[in-house]
């Protein structure tokens, strides 16, 4: 029985026939080795500012784009290219002000890489206090009254 040999040139086409495309190997990068510092990020009730890491475990660059879901967060810097020797911080920011009503508030951060329809997601949670708000500066009791109110 004669063996066929294979040459270069035979393994070319049959990428070709079968479809380069297909295969996982030549893909530029994977989504599932982009890892994210956190899942979630939780500000309290005081803190405003925060970090988290975007890495890449892989020597292909990978670009990322950051999207949020609410106006009181802002996110730098908003895009970026990472490998494995170059990871990217990113900084987020709440602005309290802008958040309406008090208690607890949660919101998303999305960040989009290239060439893939899927994204990963960062947790963001807030909270306000309750303010008291006092409309006197001061209350007069007369010589007979013992109970006095205000608004």
């Amino acid at each position: 029985m004669k063996i066929k040999r294979y040459t270069l040139n035979d393994f070319i086409i049959f990428l070709f026939i079968y479809g380069i495309n297909s295969c996982d190997f030549f893909a530029p990068y994977d989504l599932e080795f982009v890892e994210l510092s956190d899942e979630k990020i939780n500000f309290g009730l005081f803190e405003n500012e925060k970090q988290f890491v975007i890495a890449y475990a892989d020597s292909f660059n990978v670009s990322w784009a950051i999207t949020t879901s609410d106006s009181w967060i802002t996110v730098t810097p908003t895009s970026g290219i990472i490998n494995i020797d170059d990871p990217d911080t990113v900084t987020v920011k709440i602005d309290r002000e802008k958040i309406k009503g008090r208690g607890a508030f949660t919101a998303k951060i999305e960040i989009s890489f290239q060439d893939k329809t899927n994204s990963k997601s960062i947790d963001i949670f807030a909270e306000i206090k309750a303010m008291l708000s006092i409309s006197t500066d001061s209350l007069r009791f007369g010589a007979s009254d013992t109970l006095s109110s205000f608004m």
